[in-house]
């Protein structure tokens, strides 16, 4: 049969649970599909007579909100009327389902579109309690549980279109954590070929779900073809025989009664909140995904394992850049105009450059040690006082050191008078004296002339300029990249201090790029089956996951770790048994050194030689030409050294001590 010889439309109604500690209108909690029977259940859930709901959980309206976001849908802010939904059927104590749904209600979110499929609409709605039909009795525990479900267009055209949709839609969900990850989905599945659709109602899984519409496609052609017409019913899908049966005849809105609900008050959703919901929305997997393919080269299949998860795919971002900074970071503020009449002796808080704060913060994620104790006591620094205070601070080869206007000035003064080298030195929009700033010739800090020298204390020199900066700054970037040769990163529409007013808090992700480096100078390739296979293979052992409360494994632990490999600290086989310690907590290696490196080729020797005695059997069928009593000779040396010794250099070793 071919698949173009008929039409085929098929929608979808998504039900997911909204990751909610609390029911949608009472306190009971959430955690209850796995708890004992009617465990956590109140008079509101159970629809007990005389019982009135609380007001609407907030919580499940900003998950709401998130999941609308990803659709890109228009958000109705007001006039939104809760319904009651009339029917009778065991598991609806009340007579009837609240929603936000209905032929007379206005709905949370219109429009949208996910992964080439039109949104019809979206809601918040109530769970029915659990009825098992086998034994008549009921579990509340899910009475009240807090829906979000999701309406698409009749725009699918196979069961593998649906099912692939679907998978991409639970990944997307779970990055924002909207929808309960160990509750499923229940989706409904309408299906028309000729005649009217049908639905096919509470399909609980993906292969269900594609059965179902396998077969019900294959019925309804079958169906016209012996002339008889399809009707708008509502189907079982009996997963035992593989066949839909009629429930009932699919009924319209009228059916339903809708009516307001005169307990609830309307629900208006503040701007303020839908501001705070945008601001914090995570990247989603096809971001993530383009990313891992362009700017760190990872093959397309790793890509996908490392997005499948959003903890797994952050800890890899964070595993790559924790590796390009080895050593600390320091900051040194420049003066802030706006804040001059405020400034107090000392080193006041609020004259920090107010990006500071958010580059700090986001080093600190990625595992970078950040310094930034220098703020300057008035309008003009005293270099003397900032010598001092900077050299209190553990500065080596390792380290990355960022300078602000006259923070800048101040590192290159002090970098030309110390016998101190680093790994790199940033300027961003640096002072100098010059022609423009005659009132600087009279501070001490900027008593120096920039010399070429200055590249012999940093092994990276890089300059960062301002489009909208101060003429006399702009001259003095001038100044830098002539004598350094530097060719200045220029950013746009950004003046000396970097914001609109003092208070806003100001982001610089391209200072973050220029402090963590370029990831092509790091063998990605060789790190991946660390996350990938090497990290996976410890939680799943443990039954844990990177966004389990208790598991705290840092990324700067684990790149630490594939150095100490990569270098020949420590084997491979002993790396892997160090992560098998990392759960639930990981630790830096620095701490074990003792216990931990490559033990001395003569401490190998020593091992080699007792295996030797211990197994001259062995030895004799080596010798014999029985090439696989080599590998067990090995192996007790791995045992006795706790797998600290190299496995190359125990072949050498006992090949020669075998001789």
């Amino acid at each position: 049969m071919s698949e173009k010889a008929f039409p085929v439309k098929i929608g979808l109604e998504v039900h997911g649970y909204l990751d909610t500690c609390e029911k949608l209108f009472c306190m009971c909690r959430t955690d209850s599909l796995d708890s004992e029977t009617n465990s956590n259940i109140c008079p509101i859930c159970t629809g007990t007579p005389g019982s009135k709901p609380m007001a609407v959980n907030e919580e499940a309206v900003r998950k709401m909100l998130q999941i609308a976001t990803v659709f890109k849908s228009k958000i109705n802010m007001d006039k939104l009327v809760w319904q009651r939904k009339h029917y009778d059927w065991a598991d609806n104590p009340k007579g009837y389902q609240t929603t936000l749904s209905g032929a007379h209600a206005k709905v949370n979110a219109v429009g949208g579109k996910f992964k080439g499929i039109n949104i019809t609409e979206l809601h918040l709605e109530e769970d029915p309690a659990q009825w098992n039909p086998n034994t008549g009795r009921i579990n509340y525990n899910r009475s009240g549980l807090p829906l979000i479900e999701i309406v698409t267009e009749p725009e699918f055209s196979d069961s593998e279109q649906v099912v692939e949709w679907l998978k991409s839609l639970l990944l997307s969900l779970s990055y924002i954590k909207a929808v309960r990850k160990n509750a499923g989905i229940k989706v409904d599945v309408n299906v028309s070929t000729y005649g009217e659709r049908v639905e096919m109602k509470n399909l609980n899984s993906l292969e269900k779900i594609r059965k179902a519409i396998d077969y019900e496609i294959v019925r309804q052609v079958e169906n016209h073809g012996r002339g008889i017409e399809q009707k708008r019913d509502t189907l079982a899908y009996d997963e035992s025989k593989g066949i839909t049966i009629k429930m009932r005849s699919k009924e319209g809105a009228s059916d339903y009664r809708f009516i307001p609900c005169p307990d609830l008050a309307e629900l208006k959703i503040d701007s303020k909140m839908l501001n705070e919901v945008r601001a914090s929305m995570p990247e989603m997997p096809e971001v993530k995904l383009e990313r891992l393919l362009r700017k760190y080269n990872v093959g397309e299949s790793d890509a996908k394992i490392l997005t499948r998860n959003l903890e797994l795919v952050d800890f890899f971002e964070g595993l790559v850049e924790s590796k390009t900074v080895s050593g600390n970071v320091v900051l040194v503020h420049g003066s802030n105009e706006k804040d001059r009449e405020k400034l107090e002796k000392g080193f006041p808080e609020q004259n920090k450059r107010n990006w500071i704060p958010w580059v700090k913060k986001e080093l600190e994620k990625k595992g970078v040690v950040v310094n930034n104790p220098l703020m300057p006591e008035n309008w003009n620094p005293d270099y003397k006082k900032w010598k001092m205070e900077i050299e209190k601070i553990n500065i080596d080869e390792n380290s990355v050191l960022v300078g602000t206007s006259a923070g800048g000035a101040f590192l290159v003064h002090w970098l030309q008078g110390s016998k101190v080298k680093i790994k790199k030195l940033i300027l961003l929009a640096p002072a100098y004296r010059n022609k423009l700033n005659e009132k600087w010739q009279e501070n001490n800090l900027y008593d120096f002339e920039v010399s070429e020298k200055l590249k012999d204390k940093a092994s990276e020199i890089i300059l960062i300029e301002y489009s909208n900066d101060s003429d006399s700054i702009k001259e003095s970037c001038k100044i830098y990249s002539k004598i350094l040769g530097l060719k200045p990163l220029v950013l746009k529409n950004r003046g000396h201090f970097c914001q609109k007013s003092v208070d806003e808090i100001m982001k610089l992700p391209e200072l973050v790029d220029e402090i963590l480096g370029k990831s092509e100078d790091i063998n990605i390739k060789s790190m991946i089956p660390w996350v990938t296979v090497e990290l996976l293979r410890v939680l799943n052992y443990n039954k844990k996951s990177l966004e389990d409360e208790d598991v705290d494994i840092r990324p700067e632990h684990l790149a630490e770790l594939i150095r100490a490999v990569e270098e020949g600290k420590i084997t491979v086989l002993k790396g892997k048994q160090i992560m098998n310690d990392f759960v639930p907590k990981s630790f830096s290696l620095a701490d074990h050194k003792e216990e931990i490196g490559n033990i001395s080729e003569e401490a190998v020797k020593n091992l080699c030689r007792q295996v030797i005695d211990e197994n001259v059997k062995v030895v004799e069928d080596y010798k014999n030409g029985k090439k696989a009593s080599l590998n067990f000779l090995i192996g007790q040396v791995m045992r006795l050294s706790e797998r600290r010794a190299d496995f190359r250099v125990i072949t050498e070793v006992m090949k020669r001590l075998i001789k």
